[in-house]
């Protein structure tokens, strides 16, 4: 187990969320997407975004914040506690950290990445493959072609909030190796489409996409 201490601004980041999450509805807000509807909480996405959450783990050179761990851990507490779900985690910490390696050598990654990073993009990862394996060898994704003429082929499953992302990050093969690709799921040939799952309180469960 690890002990974690908080400074007085994580303290207040954590106090802060508690509110908002708390005027947001808190469980019941989660019951509501158990129950139904739209799933999806806009307003409460929008007032994590004037919090500058989406910004908390991207670097200050690409428009956010520059935290670590342990901010991430003071607002992840209060996302728990409230059953919170929202794109912070795949879009802001796992896809904005990800591109974020790199951004120096890519103007467009750069570029996307002050925008998850201002809470105007929604980039979320497609690792998984039907197969189920998370590792490396496990990708069944392809990716083939040169230039202008790549074709992406494959399925991939769990895949959150992809009915709500403006780009994928796409795990594929590509030779002997593995790659990262954004696809754009309103592209021709992209389909996203629900699955049952477990996590009762992500937006219409989760997705399945394929392509």
């Amino acid at each position: 187990m690890i002990d974690i201490e908080f400074d007085a601004g994580q303290t207040e980041l954590r106090a802060g969320a508690r509110r908002l999450f708390a005027e947001a509805g808190g469980l019941d807000l989660a019951r509501g997407r158990i129950e139904g509807g739209d799933g999806f909480p806009h307003e409460l996405w929008r007032r994590m975004v004037d919090l500058g959450h989406p910004a908390i783990s991207i670097p200050e050179s690409l428009g956010g914040a520059g935290g670590g761990m342990v901010d991430l851990c003071a607002l992840s507490l209060e996302t728990g506690r409230a059953l919170i779900a929202t794109p912070l985690v795949p879009s802001s910490v796992v896809a904005g950290r990800v591109l974020a390696t790199v951004a120096a050598d890519h103007g467009p990654a750069a570029e996307l990445v002050r925008s998850i990073a201002g809470g105007e993009a929604i980039v979320v990862p497609a690792l998984l493959d039907v197969g189920g394996s998370w590792d490396a060898q496990g990708v069944e994704a392809r990716l083939d072609g040169t230039g202008d003429r790549l074709r992406l082929t494959g399925t991939k499953v769990l895949v959150p909030f992809a009915d709500r992302a403006d780009r994928l990050l796409v795990t594929a093969r590509e030779g002997d190796g593995v790659s990262l690709v954004l696809v754009d799921p309103g592209a021709d040939g992209v389909t996203v489409a629900p699955v049952s799952y477990t996590h009762l309180t992500l937006p219409t469960k989760c997705r399945k996409w394929w392509w």
